[in-house]
């Protein structure tokens, strides 16, 4: 049923969107808010729901969608 659909599932984007990151930067950016993360883990900086919430907000803003 989705053997064409999910094709490119886990492949990085190689087109600009009109929203997040040129494509290039993409994975460079996908570490950089996982340090973060871990950084707000060890000083509690926030609740665990809203450093869950923070950290799906900046990997959706890199934008991972592929052609």
């Amino acid at each position: 049923m989705f053997d064409s659909t999910w094709r490119w599932a886990g492949t990085f984007r190689r087109s600009d969107r009109n929203i997040g990151c040129h494509w290039v930067e993409v994975p460079a950016r996908l570490y950089q808010p996982t340090g973060d993360v871990r950084a707000q883990i060890e000083h509690r900086a926030f609740a665990a729901a809203e450093i869950a919430a923070r950290y799906h907000h900046r990997l959706i803003e890199v934008t991972l969608l592929n052609d």
